[in-house]
């Protein structure tokens, strides 16, 4: 670039991808150039070390041009498939990883009853909060018309236009 001032320098981009390359030694090495874009789980990369980088090895990049890096969090607790589980077996089985557990509650067509409803699995932190989604099965809740103002007749028409039997 033509304007490029004194203070700004190039470097070479190499591939920090690595199982036991540390954050710590690319950022002491490329300091001003790296910047952590986010913490990510990993099953394969041990933690502090880099998962992914935004500029691809082999590129070059300027001070003012920093490239972003994802640092793993090692494996943390991996929380196994739970959906479609019952609520008591996969409290039980969150609770036996050494994780605590909240409920919520909603309604569900696909998933019966108090069983868990999409808890695909997931990594977290040790000693973490999980919350499952519990179904309540379908929501059977209907509207009910208001007729308390209405004559009989326009009443039952009501009713019965909202899917009610009504006898009189």
């Amino acid at each position: 670039r033509a304007n490029m001032t004194l203070l700004e320098k190039i470097v070479y981009v190499a591939d920090f991808i690595s199982a036991d390359r540390k954050y710590e030694d690319v950022a002491d090495e490329y300091v001003g150039f790296v910047e952590i874009l986010n913490y990510s789980y990993s099953d394969t990369v041990e933690e502090g070390c880099i998962i992914s980088q935004t500029v691809e090895a082999g590129t070059t990049v300027s001070t003012y041009e920093p490239f972003l890096v994802t640092v793993s969090k090692g494996v943390g607790v991996k929380i196994p498939e739970l959906t479609n589980m019952p609520v008591a077996t996969a409290k039980q089985t969150v609770e036996n990883l050494g994780l605590t557990v909240s409920l919520e509650y909603a309604y569900s067509d696909s998933v019966a009853k108090d069983n868990i409803i999409n808890a695909s699995s997931y990594h977290v932190d040790e000693g973490a909060n999980v919350t499952l989604i519990v179904s309540m099965g379908p929501d059977l809740r209907v509207l009910v018309p208001s007729v308390t103002t209405l004559t009989e007749s326009a009443a039952t028409s009501a009713l019965k236009n909202a899917g009610f039997k009504v006898t009189v």
